[in-house]
Protein backbone atom coordinates (compact mmCIF):
# COMPACT_ATOMS: atom_id res chain seq x y z
CA UNK A 1 0.00 0.00 0.00
CA UNK A 2 1.13 3.59 -1.01
CA UNK A 3 0.76 6.37 1.13
CA UNK A 4 0.51 9.82 -0.10
CA UNK A 5 4.12 11.54 0.03
CA UNK A 6 5.45 7.56 -0.27
CA UNK A 7 8.19 8.23 -2.71
CA UNK A 8 8.76 4.58 -4.69
CA UNK A 9 11.88 4.77 -6.66
CA UNK A 10 13.56 2.54 -8.96
CA UNK A 11 15.42 -0.17 -7.31
CA UNK A 12 16.80 -2.59 -9.96
CA UNK A 13 16.33 -3.60 -13.34
CA UNK A 14 16.87 -7.66 -13.93
CA UNK A 15 15.66 -10.28 -16.90
CA UNK A 16 14.59 -13.56 -16.78
CA UNK A 17 14.12 -16.30 -19.31
CA UNK A 18 10.76 -18.19 -20.21
CA UNK A 19 10.12 -21.63 -20.62
CA UNK A 20 9.76 -20.63 -24.74
CA UNK A 21 13.14 -19.11 -24.49
CA UNK A 22 11.78 -15.36 -24.79
CA UNK A 23 13.56 -13.08 -22.74
CA UNK A 24 11.46 -10.82 -20.09
CA UNK A 25 12.79 -7.83 -18.47
CA UNK A 26 11.49 -6.26 -15.05
CA UNK A 27 11.59 -3.34 -13.28
CA UNK A 28 12.05 -3.69 -9.60
CA UNK A 29 10.58 -0.94 -7.35
CA UNK A 30 11.49 -0.01 -3.88
CA UNK A 31 8.08 -0.86 -2.34
CA UNK A 32 8.64 -4.39 -3.30
CA UNK A 33 6.71 -4.05 -6.95
CA UNK A 34 7.61 -5.57 -9.74
CA UNK A 35 6.68 -4.58 -13.41
CA UNK A 36 7.62 -6.72 -16.47
CA UNK A 37 8.45 -5.02 -19.70
CA UNK A 38 6.97 -6.26 -22.87
CA UNK A 39 6.62 -5.52 -26.42
CA UNK A 40 2.78 -4.56 -25.59
CA UNK A 41 3.35 -2.79 -22.52
CA UNK A 42 3.95 -3.33 -18.84
CA UNK A 43 2.61 -6.53 -17.38
CA UNK A 44 1.30 -5.52 -13.81
CA UNK A 45 -0.12 -7.98 -10.96
CA UNK A 46 -2.22 -7.32 -8.21
CA UNK A 47 -4.29 -10.13 -6.06
CA UNK A 48 -2.49 -13.07 -8.55
CA UNK A 49 -4.37 -11.39 -11.80
CA UNK A 50 -1.59 -9.78 -14.36
CA UNK A 51 -3.04 -7.34 -16.45
CA UNK A 52 -0.97 -5.49 -19.55
CA UNK A 53 -1.18 -1.87 -19.23
CA UNK A 54 -0.39 -1.48 -23.18
CA UNK A 55 2.07 1.75 -24.06
CA UNK A 56 -0.41 3.95 -25.23
CA UNK A 57 -2.37 4.12 -22.16
CA UNK A 58 0.39 4.49 -20.19
CA UNK A 59 1.55 7.45 -22.24
CA UNK A 60 -1.96 8.73 -22.25
CA UNK A 61 -1.97 8.71 -18.12
CA UNK A 62 1.99 9.97 -18.02
CA UNK A 63 0.61 12.99 -19.78
CA UNK A 64 -2.51 13.62 -17.75
CA UNK A 65 -0.58 13.68 -14.91
CA UNK A 66 1.68 16.33 -16.01
CA UNK A 67 -0.79 18.45 -17.10
CA UNK A 68 -2.32 18.26 -13.68
CA UNK A 69 0.61 19.41 -12.10
CA UNK A 70 1.02 22.20 -14.79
Amino acid sequence: MVSDGEDILFEGLYSAQTEDGEEVYFIRLTNGAELAIYDDGLAVEKNGIATILPWPSILSMLQEEDALEA
